[in-house]
């Protein structure tokens, strides 16, 4: 009987050498890291996604988004917004608690009934929400987003240095003012004399703590060339992220007078988000312009004019002195 045996080696087994492996992927590991170091943004890269935000102005803008606020005359206490929807009062639109942190609100906290959107005609805004304008009912202290078009007396606003947003009637010529009502049942309606105060917040795009971008030149233009006889105009049209806080003139007169040399100084306020820099130029009506960087952050443009021309014929001029004869 024949028996078959099975040969078993007597070599031992060799383990696969993993050792190339290993320094591999450790090589790859450290280029990976020297990436996440040199260049972070190929791995973590900008989506392009951004922030919005309201904040705090001075002035409206055509085509503006805003949020309305209104407060108690000292300015003390919760703010609230003003809220297309008559819910607490049929007569008056609702006054909603809303949270400011600084001069700024998140988009986010601002539903859609409380932006409104700015139309700017003949000086007056006209705020509109879901297709209606925000207006004064005639003859009363009601107030409603039932316009359906531009109507100075009811629904054209302008807004005062003292907080105060308001239509004026020709009518009954007098103004009326949009009133935040504390107490138990808040909301906003129109009075003639008002106990609150009014300020806006307009909507930007972008982060709110980012820093405000410098105003590079900025264009004043409107400014009507001094004649003898006529009075100082004190308004001007800018060009730019900014708005007019004040005109006014050197030397200072009721009217111009003959054969001198006026100096106009447009005072300018930077809009949210910018500011002026000591390096900020101007114009005035196309005209190189000097600047000037104050404190408070406001830029005087300044422009010396012409003389204006000399008087013809017989004259009386002011003088200070007298002369023999």
């Amino acid at each position: 009987m024949s028996m078959t045996y099975l040969k078993t080696s007597t070599k031992p087994k060799q383990r696969k050498n993993n050792s190339s492996k290993i320094n591999m992927e450790f090589r790859l590991l450290s280029l990976l890291l020297v990436v996440l170091l040199v260049f972070p943004s190929i791995i973590f890269a900008d989506n392009g996604s951004t922030t919005s935000y309201f904040k705090k102005v001075n002035s409206f803008e055509d085509g503006g988004v805003y949020l309305i606020i209104g407060e108690s005359s000292q300015g003390t206490g919760n703010k609230y917004a003003l809220v297309n929807n008559n819910s607490t009062n049929s007569s008056y639109l609702n006054a909603d608690s809303i949270t400011i942190t600084g001069d700024s609100v998140p988009a986010s906290d601002v539903s859609g009934s409380m932006r409104w959107t700015a139309e700017i005609d003949n000086q007056l805004v006209y705020l509109s929400n879901n297709g209606g304008y925000l207006r004064r009912v005639s003859g009363s202290e009601n107030l409603n987003a039932g316009g359906t078009s531009m109507d100075a007396g009811t629904n054209g606003w302008n807004f005062s240095s003292e907080d105060k947003l308001y239509v004026y009637s020709s009518g009954s010529k007098k103004s009326y003012y949009l009133n935040y009502r504390s107490g138990n049942s808040k909301y906003f309606n129109v009075l003639e004399s008002p106990n609150s105060k009014i300020s806006f917040y307009k909507l930007f795009e972008g982060d709110p703590g980012t820093e405000d971008e410098a105003i590079g030149s900025i264009e004043v233009s409107g400014i009507v060339a001094p004649v003898a006889g006529t009075t100082p105009g004190d308004t001007a049209i800018v060009s730019g992220h900014a708005s007019l806080d004040y005109v006014s003139w050197s030397p200072a007169n009721n009217s111009f007078d003959y054969d001198t040399a006026y100096t106009v100084d447009v005072v300018l306020k930077p809009d949210p988000s910018y500011k002026f820099t000591a390096a900020t130029n101007g114009t005035v009506n196309g005209n190189t312009a000097t600047t000037s960087l104050n404190a408070n952050g406001t830029l005087k443009v300044s422009y010396t004019f012409a003389k204006t021309g000399p008087p013809t014929g017989d004259f009386y001029k002011r003088v200070n002195s007298f002369e023999e004869g």
